[in-house]
Formats: structure tokens, C-alpha cells, sequence
């Protein structure tokens, strides 16, 4: 009996961990947030990111939309679609991740186990 217990036991920490290490990197949470955005999708972008950014996905879908500003809104586009994402730093629940070209990187931090983007106040 000791021994199943053991087994099991074993399986459930192997499990665990193997489901712990699945999770998206932030560099990954910040490609798909930034896919969702170009696809114009407010609820997914919204999904990874914290409450703190859920205005600002709004915002930048709506200034994507080709409404009265056709011009811009393709070239913030076009700028969007070529971004490159290379470089990640973690520093326990927060972490940057660098657009190739830009100085300022992507902020974000852990919920619940999860990486989102975030906004620092």
C-alpha cells in the first residue's frame, strides 16, 4: 500500500510541475496580446493583459479601425505587423520584454501563475 502511495504521490508532483512549466513565456503572452490587437480583437487582448491595460487595447484597436484617419491607421499598422520582439528579462513576478528598435520594453507581471501585460502607474 505504501508503494502506490508513493507511486501516486509522484505522479500527482510530476504532473504538477509539468502543467507549472506549460505556461506561456512573456515574451510569448506579449506576441499573442499583440496579435489580438492586430486582429482587432479587444476581448482577447484583453485576456492577456491585467485590468491596468484593458483601456489601452481599446484604444489602439479603435486607432486601428480605418475610420477617419485611413493613412495612420495603416501605417500603425504596418509598424505593428514588423514588430519583432528580442529581448525578455524576468525578475520573479515581473518581467520586460524589448521590441527590436525600441528603447522602452513591454512591462508585465504574474496573475495567478499567468504572465500579463501591464502598465506601471
Amino acid at each position: 500500500m505504501k508503494l502506490k502511495t508513493l507511486v501516486l504521490t509522484l505522479a500527482a508532483v510530476f504532473c504538477a510541475l509539468f502543467i507549472a512549466g506549460c505556461s506561456d513565456s512573456p515574451t510569448e503572452v506579449t506576441e499573442k496580446w499583440h496579435k489580438a490587437l492586430l486582429d482587432g480583437d479587444v476581448n482577447k487582448a484583453n485576456e492577456y493583459s491585467t485590468s491596468n491595460v484593458h483601456f489601452l487595447n481599446a484604444m489602439i484597436v479603435d486607432m486601428l479601425k480605418e475610420n477617419e484617419n485611413k493613412e495612420k491607421a495603416e501605417e500603425m499598422r504596418r509598424n505593428m505587423e514588423n514588430t519583432k520582439f528580442v529581448k525578455e528579462e524576468i525578475d520573479g513576478d515581473n518581467a520586460k520584454v524589448w521590441q527590436e528598435g525600441q528603447k522602452d520594453p513591454v512591462t508585465l507581471k504574474k496573475v495567478d501563475g499567468d504572465w500579463k501585460v501591464d502598465v506601471k502607474k
